[in-house]
């Protein structure tokens, strides 16, 4: 039973590291927070074998001490790696799943250790351990293939919110080229309309201003109201057509 315990710890350098690297799929931690990750779950099994091999208890005290701190370190990352998805999931169901697999995840990394010191007091049979084993080995085997599997849904959602923001940014942009287009025909609008407008005004109040101040004694009252009138009205339309332009 005890080399049988020994190669299961040596199974689990080989296969929790990748567990936890795959895990991190599904995150946003950079390379240095999943290398620290993994650091301290191969430190964490590299302790337990020593502990299981130490001749004396201060040296397996020890080794487990450093488990425990490792184990810790562990768990913490394991359960951060969940809160980016969790925060960039569009409908509550999604959100709710998420959830489910980080409990049943961080809840089964300690079904292990558990069975570890069960196998140690010997506290059960060796076929009910051995079953309990299994069972764990295979739980252990879906939660990380959903964390994967999750992590390729991710990535397909990720790629598709990506399609729409470039969509968005080609429309963005001619919406902005079709506006400036629509401001410069304005401009050259009201520049033309300005000169077309303007010019003729000037001149009617220019010529009928001449008329009152040179010919005032020639023309009779009714003429002069005429004039008047005219450049009056011609000064109110230019001042509107300032306004409006």
């Amino acid at each position: 039973c005890s080399h049988m315990h020994i190669m299961r710890v040596i199974m689990w350098l080989h296969t929790t590291p990748a567990m936890v690297y795959l895990l991190s799929i599904i995150s946003d931690y950079n390379r240095t927070r999943v290398a620290m990750a993994m650091c301290a779950d191969v430190a964490m099994i590299g302790c337990t074998l020593l502990g299981d091999l130490a001749m004396n208890k201060a040296v397996w005290a020890a080794c487990m001490t450093i488990t425990f701190i490792c184990f810790a370190h562990v768990i913490k990352a394991m359960w951060g790696m969940f809160d980016a998805p969790l925060a960039e999931a569009l409908s509550e169901g999604s959100r709710q799943s998420l959830k489910v697999l980080r409990l049943c995840t961080v809840g089964l990394w300690f079904v292990f250790p558990t069975l570890y010191f069960v196998n140690m007091f010997q506290l059960l049979e060796y076929h009910v351990e051995e079953w309990l084993w299994t069972v764990g080995d295979f739980c252990g085997k879906v939660m990380f293939s959903s964390s994967l599997l999750y992590g390729n849904f991710l990535t397909i959602e990720q790629r598709r919110l990506i399609a729409m923001r470039i969509v968005e940014e080609g429309n963005r942009i001619q919406i902005i080229h079709e506006l400036k287009e629509l401001i410069e025909h304005k401009e050259r609008f009201m520049s033309s309309m300005s000169h077309e407008l303007r010019t003729p005004l000037n001149g009617i109040i220019g010529l009928s201003d001449a008329l009152l101040v040179g010919s005032s004694t020639q023309l009779g009252e009714a003429a002069l109201r005429t004039l008047t009138t005219i450049k009056t009205s011609g000064a109110r339309l230019l001042n509107l057509i300032n306004d409006i332009l």
